[in-house]
């Protein structure tokens, strides 16, 4: 079903069971001991808590041991949220909406958290807690012990919905969010590089890449049949 139809099963379930929060994690993120506690009394006593719809904890690398930083804006808040570790309260979801079923996996979080922002709401962050998480299956790549750089080893079939939804996300939000929609393919030519220098099935991850920007430019959504 994808990611984004399940995060809508979930959410449904806990607001038919009457609950009035939900807090999104990926598999293999971990909180650290008092993480709810202080993402619920960060949320609660926002001084924007008029228009606070996500609010995220700390981010660290589990793996390395090291910060994520997050990505601030001029108008106060965070760029976007990712997925895992986002605090919601139920009703924003009636307010404005589930997410985007058609996504499949991939840029999720970028999309809605764009919706969001476009309307006035805020994304803010919880310092206090901490999550530790590690997006893709990251290597670090030295040479002569020196740093070079790291690359994040993921699979085919992410490539190709990466790529064909940074399209969708560029196409909807480009005149609103220009420097991010630019951000999102200075990414993508970056990871293509550290693809053909460094990680394995090279060629089968460039396929899919260049099929993700095909079926992105073709407007193809939803599960794609070519995997």
């Amino acid at each position: 079903l994808g990611i984004a139809t399940a995060l809508n099963i979930g959410i449904r379930w806990a607001e038919c069971n009457g609950y009035h929060w939900v807090i999104l994690f990926d598999q293999d993120s971990t909180v650290t001991d008092g993480f709810m506690d202080a993402m619920i009394h960060a949320f609660e006593n926002s001084p924007h808590r008029d228009r606070l719809a996500i609010l995220v904890p700390r981010y660290v690398d589990k793996r390395l041991g090291t910060p994520l930083p997050p990505i601030l804006v001029k108008t106060g808040g965070l760029e976007a949220a990712m997925t895992s570790g986002s605090l919601m309260l139920i009703s924003s979801f009636r307010k404005h909406g589930s997410f985007e079923d058609d996504l499949f996996i991939d840029a999720v979080d970028y999309k809605y958290s764009l919706r969001l922002r476009s309307v006035g709401c805020l994304i803010d962050a919880c310092q206090q807690a901490a999550l530790l998480h590690s997006p893709g299956t990251p290597k670090i790549h030295r040479f002569c012990g020196l740093y070079l750089f790291q690359t994040s080893n993921y699979s085919p079939f992410r490539r190709y919905y990466q790529e064909r939804n940074k399209i969708w996300v560029t196409r909807k939000y480009w005149r609103k969010y220009p420097f991010f929609c630019m951000k999102l393919f200075f990414f993508s030519l970056k990871d293509l590089v550290k693809i053909l220098l460094a990680e394995t099935q090279k060629w089968d991850k460039c396929y899919y890449f260049s099929a993700g920007i095909a079926d992105g430019l073709r407007g193809r959504m939803g599960k794609t049949d070519r995997l």
